[in-house]
């Protein structure tokens, strides 16, 4: 199971995506841990009628030493939001966050804490977060990616063999060690890759829910 602040990290599911602040019994599924397949997971939660997933315990990006476990929990958000389910979480971030956040077209977190400024990162993230904000699809020999984090939207097309071998690692995370540096550093540059510790992760996630019409997309 997944461990943040060496706590013990349960993942609670309901069938609903409305917050239980409204007064509206919830329609819980029941509880899981993370999985080591967590792309399979995500997957799996979605096909079974989930549509709402808390986080327990805290995400704390400040944390020596948690490249591994924060990894996993980014992956995990980031499958959430490529299905368009909820996801309750919170995050602890470090001193110096600048906007637009890196991370903006993730899920929102809850609450946001560690930063004099927290409450104004949370509020933000949640007001300019919509579903599609960063994302990739496959074609034949190429991804491509549309990146609409910044105020103008990117269409990224990636064609090289080996930099493609290395999207399905880098999609469930990977040691940084491992990852050829010419691969890496392209991937820094083009903002799709997120550095934890010793590890990486890739940050668009594959779209697997049009948020509109394919045509308007």
């Amino acid at each position: 199971m997944l461990t943040i602040n060496d706590q013990r990290t349960a993942l609670k599911l309901r069938r609903d995506y409305i917050p239980e602040t409204a007064g509206i019994p919830a329609m819980r599924v029941g509880d899981a841990a993370l999985s080591a397949d967590i792309i399979g997971q995500a997957k799996g939660f979605f096909e079974n009628g989930v549509r709402h997933v808390e986080i327990g315990g805290v995400i704390d990006f400040t944390a020596a030493g948690a490249g591994g476990h924060l990894v996993a929990a980014l992956v995990l958000i980031r499958e959430l939001t490529a299905y368009g389910l909820v996801v309750a979480w919170r995050a602890r971030l470090p001193e110096g966050v600048e906007l637009p956040l890196l991370l903006g077209h993730l899920h929102p977190p809850e609450h946001v804490t560690g930063v004099s400024y927290g409450t104004e990162i949370a509020a933000l993230w949640q007001r300019r977060f919509y579903v599609g904000k960063c994302f990739w699809r496959r074609g034949p020999g190429f991804i491509e990616v549309r990146d609409r984090r910044m105020p103008r939207t990117t269409r990224l097309t990636i064609d090289d063999a080996e930099h493609l071998a290395w999207i399905d690692a880098l999609s469930r995370g990977v040691a940084k060690a491992a990852v050829p540096g010419k691969v890496l550093a392209d991937f820094t540059a083009m903002h799709l890759v997120h550095e934890v510790g010793d590890s990486v992760w890739l940050i668009p996630y594959q779209i697997r829910r049009w948020p509109s019409r394919p045509l308007a997309v």
